[in-house]
């Protein structure tokens, strides 16, 4: 998306910190929503960490928005955070899952995906609803007007497929799409039991339900798509170009492909931050901000 703005002049909402724009609190948090000078629709993209509000993003971006996200299958999701983060591997799985079920760490490790897109916001950050199946099904219902009718959710576990519905939506050509996928780890991981991946689904039940619902939107949109029109060719060739990127840009070092090697765009393995920082100056960013 840096590169898809970037090339066409697009304006983004930069966060101070080059990451966050109020993340984990409410969306744009600050200083940011005072240097931004406050929502007047001015913005062409927002994609940095933040919990969605579909009305106060609509404030700050510009008329007839897309919204996207991506979401991955939870159980999977959590067990590659608890085999990244020291502070979670060294608990163990039951020290980790009984903070889980405690409460005792923050909303943002629980329900993770969720909460991204304002489950703890929308039942006032009480963990209470959490196995509710119809408060959960209500919360869906609200993301339909972003998701559903001006956006898309995609899939990780089918990135290919999601870059090809993307293509489809924004009307783009599969080549501004293609991307290496970095920082995935192929090492040893440290797996719950079976008795611990029942709390784990307990946990994380908000998740759970979100990723169904949308997993099978996901399906249905792609399955009228390719009743019109099929989407095989276009599947092959992006999966063709993400191949061919990540043979040229990155190697396997240590269980996980992040080396970058030369001769591959700058731009196609920029860190994150430093995409930000590089945006601001072109966009000559002037925000400052005093502790």
């Amino acid at each position: 998306f840096h590169r898809m703005g970037e090339r066409r002049g697009m304006s983004f909402f930069l966060p101070w910190d080059n990451a966050n724009l109020g993340y984990p609190g409410a969306f744009p948090g600050e200083p940011d929503g005072q240097i931004s000078g406050g929502p007047d629709n001015q913005f062409d993209m927002i994609i940095d960490h933040a919990i969605f509000s579909e009305p106060m993003y609509r404030a700050y971006m510009k008329p007839m928005p897309f919204f996207t996200t991506i979401l991955r299958e939870p159980l999977s999701q959590q067990i590659s955070v608890f085999n990244y983060f020291y502070k979670f591997k060294r608990l163990g799985w039951e020290g980790f899952l009984q903070s889980l079920e405690t409460g005792s760490v923050p909303h943002e490790c629980r329900n993770q995906q969720a909460q991204v897109l304002g489950w703890y916001q929308a039942v006032h950050n009480t963990m209470a609803y959490d196995n509710n199946t119809a408060a959960v099904d209500g919360f869906i219902r609200t993301l339909a007007p972003a998701f559903e009718d001006a956006g898309l959710v995609m899939l990780l576990e089918y990135f290919d497929e999601s870059m090809v519905m993307l293509s489809k939506r924004l009307r783009v050509d599969l080549r501004e799409l293609a991307t290496p996928v970095q920082n995935e780890h192929t090492g040893e991981k440290t797996y719950p039991t079976d008795e611990q991946t029942l709390r784990l689904q307990q946990t994380h039940a908000v998740d759970l339900q979100v990723y169904k619902y949308y997993n099978s939107t996901f399906w249905r949109m792609w399955g009228a798509d390719n009743g019109v029109n099929s989407l095989s060719a276009d599947l092959q060739q992006m999966t063709i170009l993400n191949e061919r990127l990540e043979a040229k840009c990155l190697t396997d070092f240590q269980g996980q492909k992040s080396v970058v090697n030369d001769g591959c765009p700058e731009r196609m393995v920029m860190p994150h931050i430093s995409y930000a920082m590089m945006l601001k100056k072109s966009q000559n960013w002037t925000g400052s901000h005093t502790q």
